[in-house]
């Protein structure tokens, strides 16, 4: 029975030390220059900088997105009526401040401060639901009223979200006095 090693020559070595070190955008004078001892270690060092450089600019397009980005709200589930609100995401950064615009074009179908007993917000595309957010949540942990910001709740800019009646109500035709 054979050990299923692969032995490398040293020729073998040094063609995969250079296949590596150029796939990493090192050029054979720069890996001669630190020496294949300390290669491994320089490698690192230039995969945790390119990394480095990802994360910064992830979160740069983020924070563009957040000052650029729109969220598109469709309230035809509880209005009946096709109307979009096109909302930008800088103007309305926290929780509390997006529902209490959402609900101004609900408030001839659903109560005051009733989302999360009556009302919910809904993601179009994946469908999860924003149970977690509003006033209901924030006393569950102490607060008065839900002052995260919206990436904090999960509403992210680019969104498209729905108001859904929420799991449980059902509704009846609200009169007008």
């Amino acid at each position: 029975m054979t050990d299923s090693y692969t032995y490398l020559t040293e020729d073998s070595l040094h063609l995969l030390i250079n296949e590596h070190t150029r796939a990493l955008g090192f050029h054979h004078n720069q890996a001669a220059r630190f020496g294949e001892n300390n290669l491994p270690y320089h490698i690192e060092q230039e995969i945790l900088s390119r990394q480095q450089s990802i994360k910064l600019i992830k979160e740069e397009l983020e924070q563009r997105q957040e000052e650029n980005g729109h969220l598109f709200i469709t309230t035809k589930p509880i209005t009946g009526q096709d109307a979009i609100i096109d909302i930008s995401y800088k103007q309305f950064a926290k929780v509390n401040k997006l529902l209490d615009a959402i609900y101004h074009s609900l408030k001839d179908h659903v109560d005051p401060h009733s989302y999360n007993k009556i009302w919910v917000l809904r993601d179009v595309n994946g469908g999860y639901t924003f149970t977690e957010a509003g006033k209901l949540w924030a006393n569950r942990v102490g607060l008065d009223k839900d002052n995260r910001p919206l990436r904090e709740a999960g509403i992210l800019p680019g969104m498209k979200l729905e108001t859904i009646y929420a799991k449980g109500f059902f509704p009846t035709v609200k009169k007008k006095i």
